[in-house]
């Protein structure tokens, strides 16, 4: 069976350095101010400021890393973070943001 729906235009956009520092410290509009996509206050929350100071520490030691350890999904059309990408590609997690999964365009 062939879906109806168009094809959504997703794409994963990585976090830098600056976005890493400014999330670890839970500071969103700092981290809005410096990121290649803008953040929902879901990325401050609470259940990720563990994960910004891992990475904030990470690319500051590997300052490489940061091309492929936290990146968002992308929604091309409707301009909104999905969910984010953590971790190496063998230990790669996702979570998504709960808000979005139960309506809109995560649907």
């Amino acid at each position: 069976m062939v879906d109806p729906r168009p094809p959504r235009h997703v794409r994963i956009v990585h976090l830098t350095a600056p976005v890493f520092h400014a999330l670890a410290r839970g500071d969103l509009a700092a981290a809005n101010s410096v990121s290649p996509v803008p953040l929902s206050p879901y990325f401050a929350g609470p259940e990720w400021s563990r994960v910004w100071q891992i990475r904030s520490e990470q690319v500051e030691q590997d300052p490489a890393s940061a091309a492929w350890v936290t990146g968002v999904i992308w929604d091309e059309e409707q301009q909104v973070t999905h969910a984010a990408l953590a971790g190496s590609c063998s230990t790669c997690s996702l979570r998504i943001c709960h808000t979005l999964l139960h309506s809109g365009p995560a649907k």
